[in-house]
């Protein structure tokens, strides 16, 4: 730096169980930044790069003056939620009671030049083969629990670690009821592989991860009429080099008749029309529903039988037969 010798302290710490599990019980979120081989990810990026603010996650085991070093570096820490947090939680940089899974829209990913850096090979021979990062599909929800003072709010993270024999690595997701779906479908497969082979040729079932998640955060999401928004920085959102939310979810048969009848609801189906929402970055294709963007947020409380519709696409667009979700 200028010829400047700086001295830099790297702290290398040891899990015993998921990295992510052991970031949530950080002591504020201020710290919640990974870096994974091809992307690095910041959990909370408005609050963390934009606000400069951080929240006190109670019950760390981390002293308390370690929160002086980040607050003598600018960033101001809050102990509790504040009435906008809890009248908005869409809108707070903290996103609380908001199911949250690393890379969604709401962090700030930024991908990292992969050249030269051989993709993962299948975990056994026959295991199905997955390139995406163990660390992507970990999922957690911040509550709003009630303090001493009956008025007041602090953060807990609700986290459930799946740590299974037939999971390469363990996972934490951000439900009891997902992660009890995920158990009981594991205990099924690895009776069957314990009895009939042994560890060297398990059949490791790491790829079926996404394929649990995907019901569940498309249902919570279509249920709470989120806004589709990328969380990046203001400042970095229009920068070329970073890749934003959407991404693209393909979803099965199964998947297609319970969004239907999630999406009648908001009279998307019958009216060939979609819903608008508020970023102007999503769009829905789904059966017979036009090609749509989200462009208002239809909150709850609201009247979700007489949503502003707006037409984008001819019933006969192609792209009408295409069970294709871009979240």
């Amino acid at each position: 730096m200028d010829g400047e010798h700086v001295e830099l302290q790297i702290q290398v710490i040891e899990t015993t169980n998921n990295p992510i599990d052991t970031i949530m019980r950080y002591h504020s979120t201020c710290v919640m930044n990974i870096i994974t081989f091809d992307a690095a990810y910041s959990f909370y990026p408005i609050a963390t790069f934009e606000d400069r603010s951080a929240l006190k996650i109670p019950g760390s085991r981390h002293r308390p003056d370690v929160l002086s070093k980040y607050i003598k570096r600018g960033w101001r820490v809050h102990t509790v939620f504040g009435p906008k947090d809890l009248a908005q939680p869409y809108e707070s940089p903290f996103l609380p009671n908001v199911t949250r899974w690393v890379g969604d829209r709401h962090c700030w990913t930024v991908p990292l030049d992969t050249s030269g850096v051989k993709l993962r090979t299948a975990l056994s021979p026959s295991s199905e083969q997955f390139s995406w990062d163990p660390s992507t599909q970990n999922g957690w929800t911040m509550l709003t629990k009630p303090s001493t003072r009956a008025s007041l709010r602090i953060p807990e993270m609700d986290v459930n670690l799946i740590a299974t024999t037939v999971f390469r690595y363990n996972y934490i997701v951000p439900s009891e009821s997902l992660s009890l779906a995920i158990r009981d479908w594991a205990n099924s497969q690895g009776k069957l592989y314990h009895e009939i082979v042994t560890r060297s040729n398990w059949t490791w079932f790491d790829a079926e991860i996404p394929r649990f998640r995907i019901l569940s955060v498309v249902d919570s999401e279509m249920r709470a009429g989120t806004e589709l928004v990328g969380r990046a920085p203001r400042s970095a959102r229009n920068s070329d080099h970073l890749q934003l939310y959407p991404a693209i979810l393909l979803v099965s048969l199964e998947f297609v008749a319970r969004a239907k009848e999630i999406l009648t609801i908001f009279s998307m189906i019958k009216h060939s029309e979609s819903v608008v929402h508020n970023s102007g970055i999503s769009s829905l294709v789904l059966g017979e529903c036009a090609l749509g963007r989200w462009v208002n947020p239809i909150r709850p409380g609201h009247d979700i039988l007489t949503p502003v519709m707006e037409k984008t696409a001819p019933f006969n667009d192609p792209w009408n037969k295409t069970c294709l979700l871009l979240l």
